[in-house]
C-alpha cells in the first residue's frame, strides 16, 4: 500500500536558510504561544558510547562533548532500542518500543498514527525544524510530520546518478543548523529542533587531517583505499568479505577520525546556541541511535547484531538548570524513556498515551532504578530476498528471523527466533563472545520467560503501513549506505 507523507493543508512553501532548502509546513490553526525552554535534539548516527573520550576512549576523540558532559549529566549505561535506524529512531521521536509504534523492519516507516515529539512541541507553540543525514529519516518513511521545517541534507547534494557526492571535508549540515537555531532566537521564538548526524557510517572516509591524527601505525596506501571503500557488511554475511585483525584495526582508527569529525560538529552548533545568548535557555540532548561492530566477533556493520556494541551508546543532557553539572548516571538506561523526560521537562502533557505515563523520567530526582532495558527487531522479509539478488549463491533464508534482547548489568540474553537463545555473562567477559547458556539453562530459561513476557504484553501497533521508497534519489542514497540491494531489471 503507497504511503507518502503528505501536508495536511494544500500549500508548502519553500525557503532557503544558511545555504539550505526547508520544506515549510502550513499551519491549520492558530498556535499558542509556548514559553517553555527550547530543545535541542541531536542523534548521532551509527555512533558507540566506547568510542568518546568521556566514555573511556584512549585518544581524545570528543573534546567538544566531553566538555559538554561536564556541564550537564552523563548516562554510562544507555542503550537503544534496536539496532538500526528507522525503529531506533521511531522510539526516539515517540516514546514507544518499534513493534508500539508499527515502526519496524516490516514496514520501514514512522506509521502517522503516531504523535511524535516534533507534533507535541508544534502544538504546544514551538517552531519545529530538523536537519537529517540519514535517508531513512526522509519524508517517504514519515519522519517530517509535526515539522515546520524539514531540511534533507543527504538530497542537496546527491542525485540518483552519484548518491554520495560532496565534499568530504564539509560541514555545511552543522553551519544550517546553526543558521537555523539564529534565525529563531532572532524572532524570540521558542524552538524544538531535531539533528541526525550520520558522519559515523560506513563508509569510514575521515578528512585526511583527521585520519592521519588516528591512524595508530603507517598502514599502505592499497589497504586503506580497500577499506575505506567497504560500504556494509553484507559481503561479510554473504562470507565473500575476508577482513584481518589488522583491517579491524584499521576501520577502528578510521572509526574514531569519524567520531572526531562528529564532535567538531556538535561544537560548531554548541557555539550557535551560547553565540545567540540561547544556550541558557535550552534544553540539549546528545544521544545515538545505534552503535557499530568494528571486529568485535569477526563482525561489522549492525545488522543482526544486538551486543554492546550495537546497543550501548552515548547520552548526553545539558539541562541549564542541573545542580551537579558533571554528574554520573551509572544505572541502566533505555532510550524508549527519552521523549517523555522531555516532554516534562518542557511540561508537555503526555497523558493523552497511558504508554508515555509509565515511562521512566531521566532528569527527575526520584528516577526509578530500572533493572532491565529491553530491544527488539522484527522479522525483515525483504533482506533476505536482496542478499539473493547481490548474491545469487547465498540462501537468503538464513537471515529471515526477528531478534529480541534483554540487557541486566550483568547479563545479556539474546533470542534469535527460530534460530537459538544466546547469553553473555560480563562477569568474565565484555567481548560477548562465549555463549553460555549452555552452561546456566535455568537462569537463561528464567530470563527468556522475562523477555517473551515484556514482547507479549506490548501494545502492538495493528494495521501499520510500508514505507513506499519510489522516489529515486533516496534509494540510490540508502543502496549507497549499504541499506537496499538494487531494484531488479524489469
Amino acid at each position: 500500500m503507497t504511503k507518502k507523507w503528505i501536508p495536511t493543508t494544500a500549500v508548502l512553501l519553500i525557503i532557503v536558510l544558511g545555504g539550505g532548502a526547508f520544506m515549510l509546513r502550513s499551519e491549520q490553526k492558530r498556535r499558542p504561544v509556548a514559553d517553555g525552554p527550547n530543545v535541542l535534539l541531536i542523534v548521532l548516527d551509527t555512533t558507540r558510547a566506547d568510542f568518546f573520550s568521556c566514555y573511556g576512549y584512549p585518544k581524545e576523540t570528543t573534546p567538544r562533548m566531553d566538555a559538554i558532559a561536564g556541564e550537564g549529566v552523563r548516562f554510562t549505561n544507555a542503550f537503544a532500542t534496536d539496532f538500526w535506524t528507522v525503529p531506533s529512531h521511531a522510539t526516539i521521536f515517540t516514546g514507544l518500543y518499534p513493534s508500539e509504534a508499527g515502526t519496524t523492519s516490516e514496514t520501514m516507516m514512522l506509521q502517522p498514527e503516531n504523535v511524535t515529539l516534533a507534533e507535541r512541541f508544534c502544538d504546544a507553540g514551538y517552531r519545529t525544524g530538523a536537519v537529517v543525514m540519514n535517508a531513512w529519516l526522509s519524508r517517504e518513511c514519515g519522519f517530517a510530520q509535526g515539522f515546520d521545517d524539514y531540511q534533507e541534507a543527504w538530497r542537496s547534494t546527491a542525485s540518483a546518478d552519484n548518491p554520495t557526492a560532496g565534499d568530504p571535508d564539509s560541514v555545511k549540515p552543522a553551519e544550517d543548523v546553526a543558521a537555523w537555531i539564529r534565525g529563531r532566537v532572532a524572532e524570540k521564538q521558542p524552538f524544538f529542533m531535531f539533528v541526525n548526524i550520520n558522519v559515523p557510517h560506513l563508509p569510514f572516509r575521515p578528512p585526511a587531517r583527521l585520519r592521519n591524527r588516528f591512524l595508530s601505525k603507517r598502514y599502505p596506501p592499497e589497504q586503506i583505499m580497500r577499506i575505506t571503500n567497504i560500504t556494509d557488511g553484507w559481503g561479510q554475511l554473504a562470507g565473500v568479505l575476508e577482513l584481518s585483525d589488522e583491517d579491524h584495526e584499521l576501520m577502528r582508527d578510521l572509526y574514531a577520525a569519524e567520531i572526531a569529525f562528529t564532535d567538531e560538529w556538535v561544537g560548531m552548533i554548541y557555539d550557535a546556541l551560547a553565540e545567540s545568548g540561547a544556550l541558557d535557555d535550552t534544553l540539549l540532548v546528545i544521544t545515538a541511535d545505534h552503535g557499530e561492530n568494528l571486529g568485535e566477533r569477526g563482525m561489522i556493520d549492525h545488522q543482526f547484531s544486538m551486543f554492546d556494541s550495537t546497543l550501548h551508546v552515548p547520552l548526553i543532557v545539558r539541562d541549564p538548570k542541573c545542580s551537579s553539572p558533571g554528574s554520573l548516571v551509572s544505572a541502566l538506561t533505555s532510550l524508549v524513556d527519552l521523549a517523555p523526560t522531555i516532554m516534562r521537562y518542557c511540561n508537555i502533557d503526555d497523558s493523552t498515551d497511558e504508554r508515555l505515563v509509565g515511562r521512566n523520567d531521566l532528569l527527575a530526582p526520584e528516577r526509578r532504578s530500572t533493572p532491565v532495558v529491553f530491544s527488539e527487531e522484527s522479522r525483515d522479509p525483504g533482506f533476505g530476498d536482496a542478499m539473493e539478488a547481490r548474491y545469487p549463491d547465498f540462501d537468503g533464508s538464513t537471515l529471515g528471523y526477528a531478534l529480541r534482547s534483554l540487557r541486566t548489568e550483568r547479563y545479556r540474553l539474546t533470542v534469535r527466533e527460530g534460530i537459538g537463545v544466546e547469553l553473555y555473562d560480563f562477569a568474565y567477559e565484555h567481548s560477548e563472545s562465549r555463549n553460555v547458556a549452555d552452561e546456566q539453562p535455568e537462569l537463561a530459561g528464567q530470563l527468556q520467560g522475562e523477555l517473551e513476557a515484556w514482547f507479549t504484553g506490548l501494545d502492538k501497533f495493528k494495521g501499520a503501513k510500508q514505507a513506499d521508497l519510489d522516489d529515486e534519489v533516496t534509494r540510490k542514497h540508502l543502496e549507497s549506505l549499504g541499506y537496499v540491494a538494487p531494484k531488479k531489471k524489469p
